[in-house]
């Protein structure tokens, strides 16, 4: 594998810090990750201002926002070994 350029190395060291950022921002207690569905069936359910329906997802586990942090935690060890 050839080695990163200067400009590379700092491209992708920024492209980790954008990553994380929107990590936080997603994992942050006052963001509501939902997805929408036809009617609401439960009371976790609630009702979007278009009338359709929607149900929180857990940010951890059972979505596909588990591989934000195998991601970023890829890249910099990537970074690292170049």
């Amino acid at each position: 594998m050839s080695k990163l350029t200067k400009k590379q190395t700092s491209t992708l060291l920024g492209i980790v810090v954008n990553l994380t950022s929107v990590q936080q921002f997603i994992n942050s207690p006052d963001t509501i990750v939902a997805r929408r569905k036809r009617v609401t069936t439960t009371t976790l359910d609630f009702t979007l201002p278009d009338g359709e329906a929607a149900t929180a997802i857990c940010k951890d586990i059972g979505s596909e926002l588990v591989h934000l942090s195998t991601a970023i935690e890829q890249l910099k060890k990537f970074i690292a070994a170049a």
